[in-house]
């Protein structure tokens, strides 16, 4: 018998050409086991590998993708739309500070790559470098292929920084250039959303979604707007129906989490939320959100250890890794601690003060100047300074919000021999003891914190309902509202609901001080989410 001819080798030509056919008629997965035996070979040709790895990338099979195009660039490192689509793999898997690494160094020596400019733009914004991403996008919106891209990165800064105006201006001129885009019909909704025109998001998410009902980054941006509207329920139940359409995406897990902790299933939530960070474990939000969830269920020890993450997400102080840890530090040596967030915050944590004295620190707090005088009688406290004065020279460095950490609260019981740690002047207390004086249990009531948090028509209610109180037998209510909501009590019928203000006389002196004093006159405060809850407690 004549010896039979060895069998033709597979042409990686031909087998591309099939495979990219496939691909156009979206037959990925034929695409792909039309390639796949060329990747078992001992030096597949990159082509193929790259192939496979935008392929993989399109199927959502991040993992391989990633291996793909990572063995492709180990043949050809700077393939540049094989460092592009890796850099997409990576900002999926959420892996930022890996994307960054990867396209930064292309984006400055080819700033003219449109890919990698939105997918480094999509990755600086969610580091939360604002600043970055502006540029990003102001370049794609004025002098690319890809305008929209820009539009959306303006708009989503715009949104970071409570700029809403300006995130419609940019998300109307993209409709305007495409008028069926859901994902500009999304950032609308959503845009309007936060600003609090809920019927007006509420109908521009169903005609979205009349469009593509699918769409889960849609569904997720809707499932938030329910949340700020206060429909706990039906938000979590969307996020849970996203999160079991895309389980490898942490993103989703975290929404999951969040959405777990409105409707106070704590112990889900950390689950969801430790599920995301093995996902995504660059996403600082995911840690920050944790912190909360641990927090709220009591796991103070855990929570505090994670809040420090918070730094990735907020951004790295220059001084933060030579920063104070609870250690011993000699006598009266200069320690400063930089106040966060807002004013209750400052109030409710400085009474770890004392520790840090105990340790040996002259504890300088740097916070708002309304709060200056305050905190400067906070025991342990040395000086209080505004936040826009420099530290003392030689000072250690310390954030508030970092005090429980430091100095190790493990549990709540750790809290309570502070209090009190604020104490207000004495002839200030005598004067708003007179002020107040009389038979019956004497109630403060607040009802109004500041507007400008995102979420304060959740946390503020309105004086309506405080107004049963005036109605109790043995009771006398007295307002210290001041600012924000006052307008609310000219509407209060007072001959029946009596409410004696005292806003208008409180602290013409100085910021929080006569507010201390009436604290310490009244019996009790009924109050929402604002920085007097805090300063009654201290």
């Amino acid at each position: 018998m004549s010896p039979q001819p060895p069998p033709a080798t597979p042409d990686p030509r031909a087998a591309l050409a099939r495979a990219h056919a496939l691909a156009q008629s979206h037959q990925l997965t034929a695409a792909r086991h039309e390639l796949a035996p060329f990747a078992r070979q001992a030096a597949p040709p990159p082509a193929i590998l790259a192939a496979l790895g935008r392929i993989d990338l399109a199927l959502g099979r991040l993992g391989s993708a990633r291996r793909f195009l990572e063995r492709t660039l180990k043949q050809i490192p700077t393939a540049p739309a094989v460092q592009v689509d890796l850099g997409t793999v990576l900002l999926r898997q959420g892996h930022l500070h890996d994307a960054d690494r990867l396209l930064r160094p292309r984006l400055q020596r080819w700033p003219e790559d449109v890919r990698a400019r939105v997918i480094l733009g999509e990755v600086t914004w969610r580091l939360h470098r604002l600043d970055e991403t502006e540029v990003h996008g102001q370049v794609l919106a004025t002098g690319s292929t890809n305008p929209t891209a820009g539009l959306r990165l303006l708009a989503l800064v715009a949104v970071a920084r409570n700029q809403l105006a300006r995130a419609d201006d940019h998300l109307r001129r993209w409709l305007d250039a495409e008028p069926g885009s859901v994902e500009a019909m999304g950032l609308l909704a959503d845009t309007l959303s936060r600003a609090r025109r809920f019927d007006e998001a509420a109908q521009l998410f169903e005609r979205a979604h009349l469009r593509r009902p699918d769409d889960l980054v849609l569904r997720t941006r809707h499932a938030h707007h329910l949340g700020r509207t206060g429909d706990f329920d039906q938000a979590l139940a969307m996020f849970t129906d996203i999160a079991r359409r895309s389980p490898n995406q942490g993103a989703h897990l975290a929404n999951r989490g969040i959405a777990e902790m409105w409707a106070g299933q704590l112990d889900a939530a950390v689950a969801s939320l430790e599920a995301a960070i093995a996902l995504e474990p660059d996403a600082a939000s995911h840690h920050w959100n944790l912190s909360h969830a641990l927090l709220q269920k009591g796991a103070l020890a855990r929570g505090f250890e994670v809040s420090e993450r918070r730094v990735a997400q907020f951004g790295v102080p220059l001084w933060w890794k030579a920063r104070w840890r609870g250690e011993a530090l000699p006598p009266g040596a200069p320690l400063a601690l930089d106040a966060a967030q807002g004013l209750g915050d400052a109030i409710q944590l400085v009474r770890f003060a004392a520790d840090a004295a105990q340790r040996g620190a002259a504890v300088v707090v740097r916070a708002h100047p309304r709060l200056l005088p305050l905190l400067a009688c906070a025991t342990g406290v040395s000086r209080a300074i505004p936040s826009t004065e420099p530290p003392p020279p030689g000072a250690r460095r310390a954030s508030l919000l970092s005090l429980p950490h430091v100095v190790g609260v493990r549990t709540v019981a750790d809290l309570g021999h502070r209090v009190p740690y604020l104490r207000a002047e004495p002839d200030r207390v005598v004067r708003w003891t007179n002020r107040v004086a009389g038979p019956g249990l004497k109630l403060g009531i607040v009802w109004q914190g500041n507007p400008a948090y995102a979420l304060d028509h959740l946390r503020s209610p309105p004086l309506e309902a405080y107004l049963r109180l005036t109605l109790l037998r043995g009771v006398r209510v007295f307002s210290l509202q001041k600012f924000h909501g006052i307008g609310q009590l000219a509407e209060v019928d007072r001959s029946v609901h009596p409410i004696d203000d005292l806003g208008p006389e409180l602290d013409l002196e100085e910021p929080f001080l006569d507010t201390a004093a009436v604290l310490s006159a009244l019996d009790l405060l009924v109050t929402s989410d604002t920085s007097v809850a805090h300063l009654a407690g201290a």
